[in-house]
């Protein structure tokens, strides 16, 4: 998954179904490598797999940092999640 970091922040980009382009397991590994206090998280995902949504979920609401989500075109199902966390 698309990442860009800065020294200050960090923009992760999901794009793509939930569970199938976008694994909780690949990205709970990739989060565990960010250490920038804000996390901007952008979203364009028709939704997917609602298991993988909230293990995503969980990983960013145990994130310390900032987080921010911004929807880049459309965050439905189990993109929605995310969105909350």
């Amino acid at each position: 998954m698309p990442t860009f970091i800065n020294q200050n922040k960090t923009d992760l980009y999901l794009t793509g179904d939930i569970g199938f382009e976008i694994s909780a397991k690949n990205f709970i590994a990739d989060l565990r490598n960010i250490d920038t206090p804000q996390l901007v998280v952008h979203i364009d995902s028709l939704g997917g797999n609602v298991f993988d949504g909230i293990s995503i979920y969980n990983a960013l609401r145990d994130y310390t940092g900032k987080k921010t989500a911004i929807i880049e075109g459309i965050c439905a199902s189990a993109a929605s999640y995310i969105l909350m966390s």
